[in-house]
């Protein structure tokens, strides 16, 4: 049976090289970092209930310390305003990369 795409996934993809990712994008302002909860939410559903290889948080704002520190811990890779412009813009690499 298939997850229902609500439980901290946004998108669910296949990588050009074949492996499933869970992409979570939070559109945030300047001044609201995601938080640890928030990634520790992809970190739990990504493998076990969406069947992902990776998993990748997309932000239009950045990241507290806490989450940065745990998205590293548990190879969560994290994208924050800039990193997700540069990719947008086809300049930087995806974060399947």
């Amino acid at each position: 049976m298939a997850a229902p795409a609500i439980l901290a996934a946004d998108i669910l993809a296949t990588t050009p090289t074949g492996r499933r990712i869970l992409i979570q994008a939070k559109r945030y302002g300047p001044r609201t970092l995601v938080g640890s909860q928030d990634v520790q939410k992809v970190n739990g559903t990504y493998r076990d209930v969406h069947h992902c290889d990776l998993a990748v948080v997309v932000t239009t704002s950045t990241y507290t310390k806490a989450a940065a520190a745990f998205c590293e811990q548990v190879g969560i890779r994290a994208l924050d305003r800039r990193a997700l412009a540069l990719w947008a813009e086809g300049t930087g690499k995806p974060p399947w990369g």
